[in-house]
């Protein structure tokens, strides 16, 4: 076959070298595949019994190998492959010279079909002779052409396709029922026969060795199996390389409905006399690409025309026929050309006889020698007799023999071949099945079949195709599709699915299930449940959570891992003079520690150097780094050249001691970094290790990029087919603009409605609602709550034009009962009676009776509906009920209108917001369904008109062109922007106070805010809130368009302002992505942190699952991992927290943002993971422990358990911060707490650099038993107060330890180091008896006795009691404005330099504890003699003293600063409602903020003169605080005391 003719003939020869190669390649596959043969023939004729699996395995082996034979044969450039075979096609060989001599070369090259280049065989493949009239005819033709117009040529195209489309329906018609007149005369099989070939064909069982007598010499013609092109008597294109035709196709479509019993007549197959089928286009026959037989699919049993795979006599396609599964024709009854593992399952082959030599055609000529020699080879071969068969596939639900699997599906049935691994089957389903049911369903049936070695799971496989386009394979990951369409639109026409695990499988079951685990929740399960709406945003939040992950940090120090030390919150660029002076009078400095490459690389801490810098306010890191290297060639000449290999400031950073932060660059001054800030503050010096660069970025690597899931690929491969065949159409859809019609809902019926009473009657009550504005309302007649059916016409809202509808309209929907009260009934009664006594005689009975019958058919037509001009007349003197309620949004997730049938699954009872006046609809209620069983809920039945398209929302463009003509044709223009002396300012702000104090605007007052838009958006943008909150602006497009355009150009909102909008009264879609874009861009990652919590709450409160918010959660995740981190704790604490029946629909979005979250974040999944499980094994611990009641026993057994699980619990990033790094456990150092919980006191070392010598561990208190998120709110509220007093210049020295719920009622909190309680204090140093230390809550001097032991310098001591001053203004203010209580001496502590701060913040709102009705805590603030002796500093004035006169300005200083942003704190507070708090759960809970806040006045001297008075009044209580220290002292010593009176155990 690498014999060429000679090149000298020739203009233009082909490189040798890669048709060399290409041509090895592909003798070397025919060799394999010739080779498999031989060994399949010896197994089937030398063998006396085949065993099955070697069968099974051979014919798989078989089939690989000729696939990648095909594969090479038909393979294209497509996905950058190397295509030598089409080079081949490509290059002709043109002759130079004609000549009639004999070539030999040219003989062997073309196995004979070629002698010579000569004028009769060359004008077959090359125009040789001149001839005019072909010229002629080709002019003509471009004249035509070039004369005609392009419309007449549309036309004359139109015209001839559309008759031929008619001649071809009408063919396909005629044929049709030709065959299925024909069908039922056919001969069919004999089951006999059938199951003696099935049994020798599967099990060998019944044959037995005898040569059959060989036929006469064969001369093979033609192409009668897979051989297509030049092997099919056309004379080929190509001569030098004969092309492999694919001849699998006929063989897989045989296996349709009606033809596996049915036999052809022969003059009807194009089979001549003799039985033999010849293919007339050369694209019949099986799989046999090298032997124009049936090849390895192809064939059917020894004896008969399909013959041995090996064999041609697949049965014919008629010229011009599409293989189509899919189409009629191929339906029709054709001789089965066998179909890989058909064969050997249980497929019927037809009977017909044996092909030999003389059956075939002797007009054609001889194709190739090689492949005749093979063919009279096989039909030489000795041939068994058979003597029984019997099929053996094994059913699914018996121990039976099946033929084919059948799988569930409606519609006509399909059979199609699937290729398994380790075998092949046949299949029967419904058209309308899915393919991922299709592939459970399948999995399910072969489980009796499975092998060992092989997954029986079906998700770890995807279905493969050979696609008609293409000729290559392609993976359908979109398993939504039906198998139908794959069929028609793809595999067509070869009805053949491949099973395989696709490239990159392990990987992905790896992440899923790592992600799992660190969820929670495997995703396997999650997938099960996940609706349509919830699979779209899966994908949507991997797609940005990519983008995201392409355009982050990822080198250096922008690394989005790399722990720069963060910016001091809310503070300008210059340092304040107060804190200039501080430094100043303290004589701080910086001090920097060197150390040679080798220690840094141990992480070594022994030989340092130390290097003092005088302190400048314009240092910044890289000057530091400077100066302190010069500092150090003075300081230590002979020395800094071991320690230091550059002088280059530029090779170094600084890292706060002890702590994994770093400070770079040369942009920011080093007091502008929150640590620095802080350490100056309080009076101490700042210490840095300067470290190389090159070594610290080396635990920083460039992230890998990531791995796209299945339902990523399944999704782009659904968005690349082609739309029309999907069913979906732009032109299908309509805008709701164009709709000229009222809104309007009938009501059918309810199901599953109990009532006791027979006389009650039922009614549909419907509003239109957005945020709190009802817009339209409407109500159905009443129907008898035994038979609750409606017949009359539609509820239709003849004040809702279609047109005026907004985008977020919510349709909220109650059920009400309507009984008679007992007042109504004596009354009828009684006119009853009157009624009766007035009848005298049969005239007016009857007359009486028409009467009531004409009256009641009035009442019942006047029951049918009920507009909202007679909402609530006709209830007058009844008494109503509600039996359920359902929310649902008019636009559903796809942004469409609702149309069409409804069964709503109602929440019974009465829903949130709900109201008398209102019937009962739940206007403030989630927009979920009852997921409850159908059986055990109230379902409403209604419809709404169903359109003749879909129905969108108008888009931004209707927006504008409708103002533009508005404004064109005369409509009112904005109202011009007011003067800010204007009295409407004033009343402005009335409107604005009362609505905060949560009072509704008048409609009045609703007109008045929507004409002071204008107004509104220039001076006082905060107040937008009154616009959204505005029916007026939602009852008509003109005003919510005019919203919409405003809204483009609104300034920046105050953080206050934007959260409030986060609220769940306000989900326009535009309103809500303007809020979270202002918020983004106000919000640096410094400052981020402490509003994730809030911004959590809003995300529940979203209508779609994919929206701004999550998107802006996500970034800033993948951006910072400090911010990741703290929010994937969050959402996992949330999760474990979703206890509502309406939240758990809420528990699928949160996941899915997890999940994207983990997956765009997978260098630290590893890392979470040990964390969840470090939680997990501690959560466990502490219930073992709890079972000791003696501390000392418990700590026994704390320790024990800890040591068999101390490598699952250390050396991991904190949760708390995961800049701190959790380095070996010490367990000797961990211990039980005696509180109730018993939660447990953890230690760990800190492996920063030079951690031994200032920070040597860290501590954590891991409890299980309380609720954390109450704390963590307080304290991240103390937070946001810091950084609101920051920006005033006013530094509170605030000790704000770090607190992390992790599930329901477990946590962490972070120990601070060095401090005690106030009563650990006060008995400190205390040689008295036990029970008498709690008379020492009454030593006013104790606490400024312990600073004073504390620190014997007087400097250090005046910087203490400035500590504790500015920490008791923090704590003073913020626990009176957030009514914190339960302030006893044992939840408020100290830290040994001074710092006063508070813990356990179990009660707040002002919700404090009580004895015997009186509340304990009956002063505004803990402001005892014990502080106030401390401020004064011991002097005998007390309270008239000077520095409490000072300290009373900077606690109303500081409350004036919270006043000022008092609409921030109400708003995330309100947030916080959907934590379902016990303390913060309704809006009355908001009251006590709101008055502490002073939200009843504008005027900012009113509100210091109100906490002037609260800081009076806490004053004079101090009698009453220090008497509840007393009792709860008191009760501790009595504890403490009886515990230790108890035997050890």
């Amino acid at each position: 076959m690498n014999n060429y003719p000679n090149p000298l003939h020739y203009q233009h020869e082909p490189e040798r070298s890669p048709i060399d190669s290409t041509m090895r390649q592909i003798e070397q596959r025919a060799a394999d595949a010739k080779g498999m043969i031989e060994e399949l023939l010896f197994l089937l004729d030398l063998q006396s019994k085949a065993p099955w699996p070697t069968m099974l395995e051979k014919m798989s082996s078989l089939g690989a190998e000729m696939s990648q034979l095909q594969s090479i044969l038909h393979k294209t450039q497509q996905h950058g492959r190397d295509d030598s075979v089409q080079m081949l096609r490509a290059h002709l060989l043109v002759p130079q010279m004609l000549s009639m001599d004999i070539d030999q070369r040219l003989q062997e090259a073309t196995q004979g079909r070629v002698h010579s280049f000569n004028h009769d065989l060359v004008p077959d493949y090359l125009r040789t002779k001149a001839d005019t009239s072909h010229e002629q005819e080709e002019a003509a033709i471009e004249g035509d052409r070039t004369n005609k117009d392009v419309n007449a040529i549309v036309k004359q195209t139109i015209g001839l396709n559309r008759n031929v489309d008619s001649l071809v329906s009408g063919h396909l018609n005629a044929d049709k029922a030709q065959i299925e007149s024909l069908a039922d005369n056919l001969p069919t099989f004999e089951a006999s026969e059938t199951a003696r070939l099935v049994k020798a064909v599967c099990s060998g069982f019944g044959l037995e060795r005898q040569r059959a007598p060989p036929p006469p010499p064969l001369q093979v013609t033609g192409g009668t199996g897979g051989l297509a092109g030049p092997l099919g008597g056309a004379p080929p294109p190509a001569p030098a390389v004969p092309q492999m035709g694919m001849g699998m196709g006929s063989g897989m479509h045989m296996q349709q409905p009606g033809m596996m019993h049915q036999q052809p007549h022969p003059q009807q197959q194009g089979v001549p006399q003799g039985g033999y089928p010849v293919h007339q286009n050369g694209m019949g026959g099986g799989m046999g690409g090298m032997q124009g037989g049936g090849g390895m699919m192809g064939g059917g049993v020894p004896g008969g025309p399909m013959g041995h795979p090996m064999q041609g006599g697949g049965g014919p396609a008629q010229p011009g026929m599409m293989m189509n599964p899919m189409n009629p024709m191929m339906r029709r009854p054709m001789t089965r050309s066998g179909s890989s593992r058909c064969d050997f399952v249980g497929l019927e082959p037809s009977p017909s006889p044996i092909p030999t030599s003389e059956s075939r055609r002797p007009s054609q000529a001889v194709v190739n020698s090689v492949l005749q020699a093979l063919h009279d080879e096989w039909n030489d071969r000795p041939r068994p007799q058979l003597v029984e068969a019997e099929a053996h596939m094994l059913s699914a639900n018996s121990f039976d023999a099946v033929k084919w699997i059948e799988l569930s599906g409606t519609g006509d049935r399909l059979a199609l071949t699937v290729v398994f691994p380790w075998m092949l089957t046949t299949v029967r389903c419904g058209t309308d099945i899915s393919l991922g049911q299709f592939k459970q369903e399948l999995f399910d049936a072969v489980k009796k079949m499975s092998v060992v070695g092989y997954s029986m799971v079906p998700t770890d496989y995807v279905f493969c195709a050979l696609t008609q386009s293409l000729g290559e394979k392609e993976d359908l990951f979109d398993e939504e599709v039906s198998v139908s369409w794959v069929l028609h639109s793809l595999t067509q026409p070869f009805p053949l699915l491949f099973l395989h695990i696709p490239d990159g499988h392990q990987q992905e079951k790896e992440i899923a299930s790592t992600i799992g685990r660190a969820i929670g929740r495997p995703l396997s399960e999650l997938e099960l449940k996940l609706s349509d709406e919830l699979k779209q945003a899966r994908v949507e939040l991997f797609l940005e959570t990519e983008q995201a992950h392409m355009f982050r940090g990822s080198k250096g120090f922008e690394h989005f891992a790399f722990p720069e030390e963060i910016q001091a919150v809310n503070v300008g660029e210059c340092a304040p003079k107060e804190l200039i002076n501080k430094i100043a009078s303290a004589q701080l400095r910086y001090q920097l520690y060197f150390r040679s490459k080798e220690e840094e690389e141990k992480n070594v801490d022994n030989n340092n150097i130390t290097v003092d810098v005088e302190f400048d306010v314009n240092y910044t890191p890289y000057a530091l780094i400077a100066k302190a290297i010069a500092n150090l060639e003075t300081n230590y000449p002979s020395e800094w050249k071991n320690i230091l290999e550059s002088t280059n400031p530029n090779d170094y950073l600084l890292q706060l001691v002890a702590q994994k932060k770093f400070l770079t660059g040369n942009k920011r001054n080093l007091i502008m970094y929150a640590g620095v800030r802080t350490l100056l503050e309080d009076y101490r010096i700042p210490k840095f290790v300067v470290r190389r660069k090159s070594i610290v970025l080396e635990d920083y690597p460039v992230p890998e990029p990531m791995y796209r899931p299945s339902y990523v690929r399944a999704y782009e491969s659904r968005c690349g087919t082609d739309e029309i065949s999907r069913g979906s159409n732009e032109e299908d859809t309509m805008s709701l603009w164009e709709i000229d019609d009222f809104f309007q809902i009938r009501p059918i019926s309810c199901t599953n409605l109990i009532s006791s009473d027979p006389t009650m009657k039922v009614y549909a009550a419907f509003m239109v609602v957005v945020g709190n504005s009802v817009i339209a309302r409407g109500r159905s007649g009443l129907t008898p709550a035994y038979n609750p059916r409606w017949v009359e016409n539609s509820v239709s809202f003849t004040h809702l034009y279609m047109k005026d509808l907004p985008c977020s309209a919510i349709l909220c929907i109650s059920l009400v009962g309507v009984h008679e009260s007992k007042q109504t009934k004596r009354k009828n009664e009684k006119q009853r009676r009157r009624d009766s006594i007035r009848v005298k005689d049969a005239k007016e009975v009857k007359e009486g009776i028409l009467e009531d019958k004409e009256k009641k058919k009035k009442d019942e037509k006047k029951e049918d509906t009920c507009d909202e001009d007679d909402w609530d007349k006709e209830f007058e003197g009844f008494d109503r009920q509600p039996i359920g309620w359902v929310n649902m949004t008019i636009f559903d997730w796809k942004n469409e209108l609702i149309q069409g049938m409804f069964h709503a699954s109602l929440w019974p009872g009465a829903g949130p917001g709900s109201k008398r006046e209102n019937h009962f609809v739940a206007i403030d209620g989630p927009c979920v369904s009852n997921p409850a069983k159908i059986k055990e809920v109230c379902r409403l039945v209604f419809d709404t008109p169903v359109r003749k398209k879909k129905v969108v929302p108008p888009t931004d463009t209707l927006f504008d062109n409708f103002l533009q003509t508005q404004y064109k044709y005369g409509a009112p223009k904005r109202p011009n922007v007011q003067p800010k002396s204007s009295p409407s300012y004033g009343r402005l702000e009335e409107v604005l106070r009362r609505h905060q104090l949560g009072e509704r605007m008048t409609e009045e007052e609703e007109e008045f805010v929507w004409e002071m838009r204008t107004s509104i958006q220039s001076n006082c943008p905060s107040a937008l809130i009154l616009l959204v909150d505005n029916g007026f602006t939602w009852k008509q497009r003109e005003n919510f368009a005019d919203l919409y355009d405003l809204l483009m150009k609104w300034p920046t909102l105050d953080i206050g302002s934007a959260f409030s909008l986060l609220d769940n009264r306000y989900m326009d879609a535009r309103i809500r992505e303007m809020v979270v874009s202002q918020i983004a861009e106000q919000l640096d990652n410094s400052i981020f942190p402490l509003y994730i919590l809030p911004m959590i709450q809003a995300l529940k409160q979203e209508q779609r699952c994919t929206s701004a918010l999550s998107s802006l959660l996500l970034k800033r995740a993948l951006q910072d991992y400090r911010i990741g981190q703290k929010l994937f704790w969050l959402l996992r604490s949330e999760l474990s927290n979703l206890e509502h029946v309406y939240e758990k629909q809420i528990q699928y979005r949160l996941i899915l943002i997890l999940e994207a979250y983990l997956r765009g974040n997978s260098e630290h999944l590893k890392m979470i993971v040990k964390q969840v499980e470090m939680v997990e094994r501690l959560t466990t611990i502490s219930v073992t422990v709890k079972a000791y009641s003696d501390k000392d026993t418990a700590t026994k057994r704390l320790r024990e358990e800890l040591r068999s699980q101390q490598s699952a619990v250390q050396k991991m990033d904190c949760p708390l911060d995961p800049t701190a790094f959790l380095g070996e456990l010490e367990i000797d150092e961990c211990r039980v707490l005696g509180s109730a919980k018993m939660p447990l006191r953890l230690r760990w070392k800190n492996t920063a650099a030079l951690a031994s010598h200032f920070n040597p561990f860290f501590e954590i208190l891991f409890k299980n038993g309380d609720d954390l998120r109450q704390d963590m709110l307080v304290l991240q509220m103390l937070e946001v107060m810091d950084s609101i007093w920051k920006k005033h210049k006013l530094d509170c020295c605030l000790c704000v330890y770090p607190v992390l719920p992790m599930g329901t009622k477990i946590g962490m909190i972070g120990v601070v180091q060095k401090c005690s309680t106030i009563m650990e204090v006060q008995n400190t140093h205390l040689k008295i008896p036990k029970l008498t230390r709690s008379i020492k809550t009454f030593d006013t001097n104790s606490v400024n006795l312990f600073l004073r032991t504390e620190f014997p310098c007087v400097k250090d001591y005046l910087e203490s009691v400035d500590r504790f001053l500015m920490s008791c203004v923090a704590y003073s203010v913020a626990t009176y404005v957030m009514g914190v209580k339960d302030r006893h001496n044992d939840n408020i502590m100290m830290t040994t330099d001074g710092r006063l701060f508070h813990i356990d913040f179990g009660h707040f709102l002002g919700h404090g504890k009580s004895k015997l009705g009186y509340q304990r805590d009956r002063a505004p603030f803990v402001l005892t003699e014990h502080i106030v002796n401390v401020i004064v500093k011991g002097s005998k004035n007390g309270r008239d003293a000077h520095e409490m006169t000072k300290f009373k300005q900077l606690t109303v200083d500081a409350y004036a600063y919270l006043w000022e942003n008092r609409t921030l704190f109400i708003s995330l507070f309100s947030m916080m409602r959907s934590m379902r708090l016990p303390e913060l759960s309704t809006d009355a809970d908001l009251d006590y903020l709101k008055y502490a806040l002073c939200v009843h006045t504008n005027d900012r001297a009113q509100a210091e003169s109100f906490f002037s008075q609260v800081f009076d009044d806490a004053l004079k209580s101090s009698w009453s605080t220090k008497t509840n220290w007393f009792f709860h002292s008191a009760k501790i010593v009595r504890r403490n005391t009886t515990e230790a009176d108890k035997p050890d155990c």
